[in-house]
């Protein structure tokens, strides 16, 4: 038995300011704009990572090198601000719609048993237990009203709380079909996932210019799951082995982006909300691993390598989710079909030295997006390795790379013709001593 007490609170408070130089309307600002650009900015000191190709060619290899004196060169005020920025100000304001507290406070329970029979000559042995978890919730922040159409929009504090109750249990069977040679395994489980605080906190976010937004929604529900696994595990000998696993998973509760239409001075904005799913989503699948480690080859390198590798093929049903300009149904948010890990190692004695490619297949990330698209994200591989040197017992020194590849993760609107974001963060390269003492 055990139990746990957690006390999380995070705080944010958000600063913006804003300029705006609008030369469509006011020419005059066209002039403007040379002026400021001209005076505090050049292009191509300061260099991109080296990395990936971002969407376009051109030659375009420095960015935008603007100092102070350019953001400083018109002031705009929140539009949300209680009475505006302060007479001084330099236009800098609290947003007051983005400023916000999350308390969570966990109290948990847990207890476990393990047990052992025989079915004729199969030794079955195993595990049952159960969390129970209690969750309260106390959010704080401000929050935008308007009282009718052409009215001033009020903003008021305001704060929420709510709790809740889980009942979790599990159980682990393990039968061993051959002795330590074929064993097969059962696992059944219920599982959650709490709301991230920003999902939860009582905040408002604005994009001016791609007429989008976001809030949180203090009363979201966990993530909710029921989890099946049968598995069958081979075991060549001491140091590889082949399994073969199929998985279930009930969904009763998710969490997922829904946009609504906030009128906001006069301007439509589609605000995403997370709100809680109310189909029962299943999802099936297949996972097939093995390692193999080539002890049995006798020459003086190979016999200390080896290779691990899985494979998983997942496939969902119920969710209701559709492309609003298609109609055709949408895969579950965030589950891609096919997803494989592969990597190779050197083990002796003084020698570590492993290498390891993991791939996935596109995902959705929203069934609404910009434009009403859904939203995915595109195939992504990367290449990760890492080596470690033990000098002495107590002593060793490790080099660890990141992204190997430079691999570039892209999503897009429904087609890689329309794409939203493209992620490039370049090869990372970690070294260090470690000492133990």
């Amino acid at each position: 038995v055990g139990g746990q007490y957690r006390d999380l609170t995070v705080k944010s408070r958000f600063f913006s300011r804003t300029t705006t130089l609008n030369g469509f309307s006011n020419p005059a600002v066209q002039s403007q704009i040379s002026a400021i650009v001209a005076g505090n900015a050049a292009l191509g000191t300061s260099p991109f990572f080296n990395t990936g190709n971002l969407g376009f060619d051109g030659g375009y290899t420095g960015w935008l090198n603007m100092t102070q004196a350019v953001a400083d060169a018109v002031g705009v005020p929140d539009p949300f601000a209680p009475g505006g920025c302060p007479a001084n100000a330099d236009g800098t304001c609290q947003v007051f719609t983005d400023t916000w507290e999350v308390g969570e406070r966990n109290i948990a329970g847990y207890a476990q048993a393990a047990f052992a029979f025989d079915v004729g000559s199969v030794a079955v042995s195993g595990v049952a237990g159960a969390r129970v978890v209690n969750t309260q919730v106390d959010t704080s922040g401000f929050q935008r009203t308007v009282s009718g159409p052409g009215a001033p929009a009020l903003i008021s504090p305001v704060a929420f709380d709510s709790k809740n109750t889980e009942f979790l249990p599990s159980i682990n069977l393990k039968a061993e079909l051959i002795p330590n040679t074929l064993m097969a395994r059962l696992t059944a489980s219920e599982v959650m996932a709490r709301p991230v605080p920003q999902q939860l906190a009582p905040r408002f976010t604005l994009d001016i210019v791609g007429l989008s937004g976001s809030r949180g929604n203090p009363a979201l529900q966990p993530f909710r799951a029921r989890q099946y696994d049968a598995g069958l595990e081979y075991y060549i000998n001491k140091t590889g082995f082949a399994s073969i696993t199929y998985f279930r998973k009930e969904i009763s509760s998710f969490i997922e982006n829904r946009p609504e239409i906030i009128d906001v001075n006069g301007v439509n904005y589609t605000i995403n909300v997370p709100s809680n799913g109310t189909q029962k989503v299943t999802i099936n699948g297949i996972e097939a691993g093995a390692q193999v480690a080539f002890d049995f080859i006798n020459i003086p390198v190979v016999k200390h390598m080896g290779v691990i590798a899985n494979f998983t093929y997942s496939k969902d049903s119920g969710y209701e989710g559709k492309d609003s300009f298609t109609g055709e149904a949408l895969p579950f948010q965030g589950l891609s079909r096919k997803s494989y890990n592969i990597s190779a190692y050197y083990e002796d004695d003084v020698i570590s030295l492993r290498g390891a490619y993991n791939w996935r297949s596109k995902y959705l990330i929203a069934a609404v997006g910009r434009g009403n698209n859904p939203e995915f994200g595109e195939a992504y591989g990367q290449l990760d390795a890492s080596l470690n040197v033990t000098l002495m017992p107590s002593i060793s020194l490790f080099l660890e790379g990141v992204n190997l590849l430079d691999a570039t993760r892209k999503e897009n609107a429904n087609s890689i013709y329309r794409r939203t974001i493209i992620e490039t963060f370049g090869r990372r390269v970690y070294g260090g001593i470690r000492f133990k003492l």
